[in-house]
């Protein structure tokens, strides 16, 4: 009996990120601070297992919006993945994570997306 126990214990803690594994949502994290892109991406693609072409990493809130409407005008071709999850550091350069998030906003408003991606705003300070 304990070795059962202990077996459905097991495969309990491997399927834990099942889910996060198979999705093929696309993610986008910006940070200005270097260490903390490279823990997001250990986080990330190591503990979570997402695949790192599912991931896109920039260091300012301007290259956040590049990379938005980037994504955008590949909305129309087949295969297309939108941003599903943005990552924001509340203190970057250029524009700070809530001027990047009422941004985003418009930019979906703008270009008839209906559906915004999820915000996760953070801060190391």
């Amino acid at each position: 009996m304990p070795q059962n126990v202990a077996n459905q214990k097991a495969a309990k803690k491997k399927n834990k990120f099942k889910a996060v594994r198979d999705c093929q949502q696309q993610i986008l994290v910006a940070d200005d601070m270097k260490f903390v892109i490279v823990a997001m991406k250990a986080l990330i693609e190591n503990i979570y297992g997402v695949s790192h072409e599912n991931v896109t990493y920039v260091r300012d809130g301007q290259k956040v919006l590049d990379e938005i409407k980037d994504n955008l005008k590949g909305s129309h071709l087949p295969g297309h993945r939108p941003f599903t999850l943005l990552i924001l550091d509340f203190n970057m350069p250029y524009l700070n994570g809530l001027q990047v998030m009422d941004q985003v906003k418009e930019i979906y408003w703008r270009s008839g997306e209906s559906h915004p991606p999820f915000f996760m705003m953070q801060t190391s300070n």
